[in-house]
C-alpha cells in the first residue's frame, strides 16, 4: 500500500525532488554515455536544457539531435555523473583529482555555477599537498591560467611541495614546467634532490633498478639540462652530484669552474632561482647603543631578504643569511639603514 507520509514529493525543495527523479530513473527521456562508459546515465532533457545553453542548442530547435543517446567521449563516466548530479541538485564533491575535469565539463556546457565552485576550490583548498595533482590536470587540459596558479603556489611553498608524495608522482611534463621556472623557494640543491626522488620513484614504478645510469635515463637530457648546477655551492655540488655518474666528467669540471670563477663556463644555466617569500613586518628586537650610534641585532635561520625603511629614506638590502647568522644594522647620519657588517655567531 502506498504510504503518503514518506512520499519524496512532499519535499519543499525543487532540487531534492529533481534529484529523486534522477536517482529513481523516473520518466527519463535521454541517455548520456561518457568516456569508457559501463553505466550510461539516464536523465531528463528538461533539466539539461534548463541548466545549460549548450544542451538547449543540442536538444531544441530545428537542428536538434533526434537520437535520444548522446555520446560524450571526452568526459569520463565518473566525472559526467558528478556533473549531471550537479545540474539536478547544485551539489558536487570536488577534489584535487576531479577539479579540472569538472571545470572542463562546466566550460564545455556553459554551466557558470559549477565553474565558480571549481575556482573557489582552487582558491581555498589547493595546498602544497595537492597542488602537483592539480598541475598535472592543468597540463593535460592545456589550461595555462591554472598552470600559472599552480606554479605560483609551488614557488611559494617549494620546500613543502618537494616533501609531498604527490611530487614524486607528477608527470614528466609537470616536472619540466617546475624546472623551467625562474622562481623557487628552496636551494637548487634541494630541487635537484627532489628530482632524484622523482626519478627513483619512476624507477620503482617501472621495476627498474635505481643506479645512477637508470636515474640519468629516467630524467633524460631534457630535464637534466634544466637543473642549474652552477647555482649550487661548491660543497653542495661535490657532495650531491660530482660523486655520481649523472653528469659526464667534462660537465662536472665545467660546473666546478663556473662555481669557482663565478662565470658561465658550463652549458647549464648559472643564475640562481629567485625565492618568492612572504613579506613579514619586523617590529621589535634587542637594541643597543655604542660610540657609533644606536642599532639593533637579530638572528635568523633560513635565507631572508632584509628591507629597511627609516622615515622618508628607504634602503633595501639583500642578505643571504644561511644557518645561524646575525646581522647588525646601524643607523647613519643621513637616516639611511646601512648593513655595517655581517658575521656568523
Amino acid at each position: 500500500m502506498y504510504n503518503m507520509e514518506t512520499a519524496w514529493q512532499h519535499s519543499d525543495s525543487f532540487l531534492l525532488t529533481n534529484l529523486a527523479m534522477l536517482e529513481k530513473q523516473l520518466l527519463c527521456d535521454v541517455t548520456l554515455v561518457g568516456k569508457h562508459s559501463t553505466d550510461p546515465i539516464k536523465c531528463h532533457k528538461f533539466i539539461l536544457v534548463s541548466r545549460s545553453s549548450v544542451f538547449e542548442a543540442m536538444l531544441c530547435g530545428p537542428l536538434a539531435e533526434t537520437n535520444d543517446v548522446i555520446n560524450i567521449s571526452d568526459i569520463e563516466e565518473s566525472i559526467l555523473k558528478s556533473f549531471v548530479r550537479y545540474l539536478y541538485s547544485n551539489c558536487v564533491e570536488i577534489t584535487a583529482e576531479t577539479v579540472l575535469h569538472l571545470m572542463y565539463a562546466a566550460k564545455k556546457y556553459d554551466v557558470l555555477g559549477l565553474q565558480t565552485k571549481c575556482r573557489s576550490f582552487l582558491d581555498i583548498e589547493m595546498s602544497a599537498i595537492n597542488v602537483c595533482t592539480v598541475l598535472d590536470q592543468a597540463i593535460a587540459f592545456d589550461n595555462m591560467d591554472f598552470q600559472k596558479i599552480c606554479l605560483k603556489l609551488i614557488m611559494r611553498q617549494s620546500k613543502d611541495v618537494l616533501e609531498t608524495e604527490s611530487f614524486v608522482e607528477i608527470s614528466r611534463s609537470a616536472l619540466k614546467a617546475i624546472l623551467m621556472c625562474d622562481n623557487f623557494g628552496t636551494s637548487e640543491c634541494e630541487l635537484f634532490n627532489g628530482c632524484i626522488r622523482w626519478a627513483r620513484h619512476a624507477c620503482k614504478s617501472s621495476s627498474r633498478s635505481e643506479t645512477d645510469s637508470d636515474i640519468r635515463d629516467v630524467l633524460g637530457k631534457e630535464l637534466i639540462d634544466l637543473i642549474r648546477f652552477p647555482a649550487m655551492s661548491g660543497n653542495e655540488f661535490a657532495e650531491n652530484v660530482a660523486g655520481t655518474s649523472l653528469l659526464c666528467q667534462s660537465d662536472i669540471i665545467d660546473v666546478f669552474r663556473s662555481i669557482i670563477t663565478q662565470k658561465t663556463v658550463s652549458l647549464f644555466k648559472s643564475e640562481p632561482r629567485i625565492s618568492l617569500t612572504m613579506e613579514c613586518l619586523f617590529i621589535r628586537c634587542e637594541t643597543f647603543v655604542n660610540d657609533r650610534g644606536g642599532g639593533f641585532s637579530f638572528g635568523v635561520s633560513p635565507q631572508i631578504n632584509v628591507k629597511g625603511n627609516n622615515f622618508s629614506f628607504l634602503y633595501q638590502m639583500i642578505a643571504l643569511l644561511v644557518g645561524s647568522l646575525c646581522a647588525y644594522l646601524y643607523t647613519m647620519v643621513l637616516q639611511k639603514l646601512q648593513l655595517k657588517y655581517l658575521k656568523t655567531v
